[in-house]
């Protein structure tokens, strides 16, 4: 694909006329590449990233987030929210099931209902420890 804007259109239902839904820029893409497009950020739905506790013991930090995803529409959506996680690190809980997407970055796939909100909890640990090695 040459590097340039892409618009996006849907069939509305009623009159089968085209509706604009979105548009977004890429650049030269080689044959038999993704292409990830934003095509807009919705008002109806917010969230709030938190940090509710940090703490060192043993060698580690621990960090506990939250993340509220609030849905204001009248139907229920599917949110992919993508932390990320820096340094070697093991998920101690998690409120939601997540793929491991790279060794930095996490996905969650949450439903979130009609003019409600969804509350996402993780909490997880970064090994701070030195190994040394003595040689004789």
């Amino acid at each position: 694909m040459p590097k340039g804007k892409i618009k996006l259109y849907k069939e509305d239902d009623a009159d089968h006329s085209l509706e604009f839904i979105g548009e977004d820029q890429i650049d030269h893409t080689p044959k038999d590449e993704s292409i990830k497009l934003s095509i807009g950020k919705a008002f109806d739905i917010t969230y709030e990233y938190n940090e509710l506790d940090r703490k060192k013991t043993g060698g580690f930090e621990h960090y506990k987030y939250e993340c509220i995803i609030r849905n204001h529409k009248e139907e229920a959506v599917d949110i992919i929210f993508e932390p990320f996680i820096w340094g070697v690190w093991e998920m101690v809980e998690s409120s939601h099931e997540y793929t491991k997407r790279t060794a930095t970055q996490l996905e969650y796939r949450v439903n979130v209902a009609a003019n409600n909100e969804t509350l996402v909890r993780i909490e997880y640990k970064i090994d701070r420890r030195t190994e040394v090695v003595v040689k004789k």
